[in-house]
């Protein structure tokens, strides 16, 4: 569909993600849209899309509206409220998430155009790279199959009983696929199919959200930290490459090379002016690494800045939902209840790790530019005004690449301790109230 954004590098070349995760967004109503605003059709497609997008989202919130309404109702009733908690927090996080990711469109595209242009890594130039990001971002997408094979027990146990009892289309105790209350008599005729498909639609578009918006995150992550990669070798490359680019061009002129001897047999050495064309090499060059450096230094506060909202959503969301899934399985009584929680919830749990270590890969990416510098520094014959270009860029890479929630918390394994800290505080809560019902 031409109206849709897609992505170009500087050359023009349209980018092939990585995953599907674009598709998901496509169907799901949430791509970005691109055009000339005073072309007639265009503007027309792009109204259609966007009414399409603002359906699904209607759907999915109206879903999660019942069932918020089914633990409200039930939240005296310890287990029937954890019960309920999980898929209606799950639910909430995702309604958050697809609002803030319609509302902040124009600046997720001019991050995206940034990236194409930037931060996207040529597989053909760096395939190592390349095949070591797509290898970090393959987890993601492995939780995304085990999810949705989860949401197909999920919409197909209420068929299995209706066919296995003596549940008729009359029946007034027919099942959905979560539990919730609607504000309407959903167990007549056709209304309790379109909403049994309607629930089923939002349980896909709850997982696919989940899955797209951390596959784009970690492919910007992942990304990022390769670009680091090789700014850490080309800085490592940067005196010997200049060096020998200099006796390229001057060697035969200068017949010499620096600390070494001469094709006539005695030690030489090169003249002031040579000097100064070599210093004026590794200044230049230095300029252009100085150059990225400064453009992943700038992605990586866009992106926060992007990204900071949701990740507060989520360590608030994961603080509860991990304690919530603890409990449940305090309140599982036979070992099929168990592992359909370790299926279920288990995989809750699992999605968020990619996004818990790599950020601190990208920290720790991010801050080996300046391990290399530091033998350069004393170089000889590099200038004055080489060295203190080099140590000023040495100075910006001390502070890590980090993101953050909202400047609540730092993203990383130490934070996820801090979560699951509070969870467990949470958790022996809920025990007491526990006891206390029985």
């Amino acid at each position: 569909m031409s109206f849709l954004y897609k992505p170009r590098k500087k050359n023009g070349d349209i980018i092939n993600f990585p995953q599907v995760f674009e598709k998901v967004l496509i169907g799901n109503g949430c791509w970005l849209t691109e055009g000339d605003p005073k072309d007639k059709w265009f503007k027309f497609k792009n109204i259609l899309y966007n009414i399409y997008g603002w359906i699904v989202y209607v759907n999915l919130s109206f879903i999660i509206f019942c069932e918020m309404a089914y633990f409200l109702v039930n939240i005296k009733d310890v287990r029937k409220a954890v019960e309920s908690f999980c898929p209606s927090m799950i639910g909430f996080f995702i309604v958050v998430r697809t609002l803030h990711f319609r509302l902040v469109t124009e600046d997720l595209k001019r991050l995206l155009k940034s990236f194409a242009e930037k931060i996207w890594i040529d597989g053909d130039k760096y395939p190592r790279i390349v095949k070591r990001c797509h290898r970090i971002m393959r987890p993601v997408f492995v939780y995304f199959v085990l999810m949705f094979n989860v949401l197909i027990l999920y919409s197909i146990i209420p068929i299995f009983v209706f066919f296995t009892t003596n549940q008729s289309l009359e029946s007034k105790d027919k099942r959905m696929p979560y539990s919730m209350i609607f504000p309407y008599d959903a167990q007549t005729g056709y209304i309790y199919f379109v909403t049994y498909i309607a629930a089923i639609l939002a349980g896909y578009v709850v997982i696919s959200h989940f899955y797209a918006l951390d596959a784009l995150l970690l492919m910007f992550v992942s990304y990022l930290s390769g670009q680091f990669e090789i700014l850490h070798g080309e800085i490592v490359r940067l005196i010997p490459e200049c060096h020998a680019e200099w006796l390229k061009r001057y060697g035969v002129e200068i017949g010499v090379s620096i600390g070494g001897n001469n094709d006539v047999g005695y030690d030489a050495q090169p003249d002031a002016r040579m000097l100064k064309l070599l210093q004026d090499m590794y200044t230049k060059r230095l300029h252009e690494l100085s150059a990225r450096h400064n453009d992943l230094i700038s992605f990586s506060v866009r992106l926060n800045e992007s990204i900071s909202f949701p990740l507060l959503v989520n360590v608030v969301n994961s603080t509860f939902l991990i304690c919530f899934c603890g409990f449940q399985f305090l309140l599982s009584t036979n070992t099929a209840f168990y592992l359909y929680l370790c299926n279920w919830e288990g995989g809750q749990l699992s999605k968020d790790s990619p996004l818990l270590l790599k950020p601190e890969d990208m920290d720790a990416a991010s801050l080996s530019a300046k391990l290399p510098l530091w033998k350069h520094i004393k170089y000889y014959p590099a200038g004055k005004d080489f060295c203190n270009k080099l140590r000023f860029m040495i100075m910006r890479s001390q502070r890590p690449v980090q993101m953050d929630a909202m400047k609540f918390t730092i993203l990383s394994l130490e934070s996820f301790s801090k979560i699951l800290s509070s969870s467990m505080s949470y958790f022996a809560l809920l025990k007491t109230f526990l006891d206390k019902q029985k």
